[in-house]
């Protein structure tokens, strides 16, 4: 006698729900992680665009800052606090705000975008070269 037909219906019955109910369960944690997954991709993407847009906002007030002369080195002179610039740049992933200032002899612009629940940071510091009179980037960050 093989060993199911030793085992009465009841019995394979209660195995058989507990089966069941053993995929349903499974079937359903497999669909919470993969929309977690999917929700931590699409942060993701929203934080790579914010920081994008934070290096680009950064780029374009350097350069601006570069074209007017003497003004770079005004805010190293006069050891200006950190202060917004007034550029704010708004798309569907966030906004993004600049701030330039002095600090430790260096000229920092920084510009911070944020987006629904997370930002992106991007700083240029900028030290004045004597020997070649003109300010050279120290570090990004």
């Amino acid at each position: 006698m093989s060993r199911i037909e030793e085992m009465d219906r009841g019995s394979i019955s209660v195995v058989a729900v507990l089966l069941v109910f053993s995929a349903a369960l499974l079937t359903m944690s497999l669909g919470g992680l993969n929309r977690l997954e999917h929700q931590l991709v699409d942060r993701d993407m929203l934080h790579r665009r914010l920081a994008l847009m934070a290096e680009q906002a950064a780029l374009a007030e350097y350069k601006r800052l570069s074209r007017e002369p003497g003004l770079l080195q005004r805010v190293l002179e006069e050891h200006r606090p950190m202060t917004s610039t007034g550029y704010s740049g708004e798309t569907d992933s966030g906004h993004c705000q600049v701030f330039v200032g002095e600090e430790a002899n260096l000229v920092i612009i920084w510009a911070v975008a944020e987006g629904r629940d997370t930002k992106a940071q991007v700083s240029f510091l900028l030290e004045f070269d004597e020997s070649r009179n003109r300010f050279m980037l120290k570090g990004m960050f």
